[in-house]
């Protein structure tokens, strides 16, 4: 079963974004269970903005037949802090993927080492 607060997974994310000079949304794919389905590269942007849209995402959770997903995209300023555009892409998400009986578990950031988790923020409420 998948746990959010397993340190190996804020281990591989950091791992996966080490170095990054962009943002980059990647999705953790999970079925009912929170067993892990697949992850993948969502969107890529700029050094300080990906230009977000929920239909590629939300597509590849039917077509993998995801119950729940785990987002996490990068900050390569350095601060892990979420921004407008963050939170108000994270519960536009949240609406739309409810509505296909897509639960997200969380939104992760990471910035360097640390991750900065949005649900343990109380911001996906």
């Amino acid at each position: 079963t998948f746990d959010i607060r397993d340190e190996r997974l804020s281990s591989y994310i950091v791992a996966i974004m080490q170095g990054e000079c962009e943002e980059h949304l990647h999705a953790i794919f999970l079925n009912k269970q929170l067993h892990y389905l697949r992850d993948e590269r969502i969107a890529s942007g700029t050094w300080d903005h990906i230009a977000l849209r929920l239909r590629p995402l939300l597509k590849r959770a039917i077509e993998l037949n995801s119950a729940s997903m785990v987002l996490f995209h990068n900050h390569p300023s350095g601060d892990p802090n979420p921004s407008a555009d963050d939170v108000q892409f994270t519960k536009q998400a949240m609406h739309h993927a409810q509505a296909l009986d897509v639960q997200i578990v969380d939104h992760l950031i990471v910035a360097g080492s640390s991750v900065y988790s949005m649900a343990n923020a109380g911001l996906l409420k």
